[in-house]
């Protein structure tokens, strides 16, 4: 992710239905949007990625694997598609499982983790395609898991 990308992430997040999605308890500005992803760009423990169409390159969210423990080979996957009129086109299965080869694959994650809010049907359809398994779920979260096949 550029700079660029900084602008409609935090127009995504100011509709209040995806900042509820999200958990976003605060709205970054553009500028601390920037701050976050060069941070991201120089951490060795997150990879952060834009979802792009593929015939427009039009950026409709974001993916990424973030606190990754290396020697533990985990990570803690994020997912969101912005873009409301993209929804439930499959962007978010199909970004899930790349990201899922990446970490598997590329990275020699064994383990890959995640948490989403129990309401979130969307997002839970979309892990469960994926292959997570549901480890523990409390009155607001879900804590889903994937290992390594």
């Amino acid at each position: 992710m550029n700079e660029a990308d900084a602008l409609p992430y935090v127009r995504w997040l100011q509709d209040p239905e995806i900042a509820t999605i999200v958990g976003a308890k605060q709205i970054p500005s553009v500028k601390e949007r920037i701050k976050q992803l060069k941070h991201f760009d120089r951490s060795s423990n997150d990879l952060v990625l834009g979802i792009e169409l593929r015939d427009t390159a039009k950026l409709i969210g974001t993916i990424g694997l973030r606190d990754i423990d290396w020697s533990k080979h985990i990570a803690e996957a994020a997912i969101f598609i912005g873009e409301k009129h993209e929804w439930n086109k499959g962007y978010g299965t199909e970004a899930m499982k790349n990201l899922l080869k990446i970490g598997f694959k590329e990275l020699n994650l064994r383990k890959i983790k995640l948490s989403v809010n129990s309401s979130n049907q969307r997002a839970l359809h979309v892990f469960k395609k994926a292959g997570f398994k549901e480890e523990t779920t409390r009155k607001r979260l879900t804590i889903m898991i994937k290992e390594s096949e």
